[in-house]
């Protein structure tokens, strides 16, 4: 930041810091929403029971170690 000499800069400098302020007060406004949204019950209950049926999970947890099993069965009968 430059240095300030006149009253005018002065004056334009505050305003670009409560524009600023104003701005991230609005962002932080949007995020304590967001974040209150993503932890109500409802909605942790609702993500868990996505991830818990979402392909990539199914697959990489139950398919993957059972096939895993199967085959070692097999290869020791």
């Amino acid at each position: 930041m430059s240095d300030i000499t006149t009253i005018a800069g002065l004056k334009d400098a505050i305003h670009n810091l409560e524009d600023e302020q104003s701005m991230n007060r609005k962002l932080l406004k949007e995020q304590f929403i967001e974040t209150y949204e993503l932890f109500r019950p409802v909605n942790l209950i609702r993500n868990t029971l996505k991830r818990f049926t979402s392909p990539s999970f199914l697959i990489d947890k139950l398919i993957g170690p059972a096939l895993g099993l199967a085959a070692s069965y097999l290869f020791r009968k």
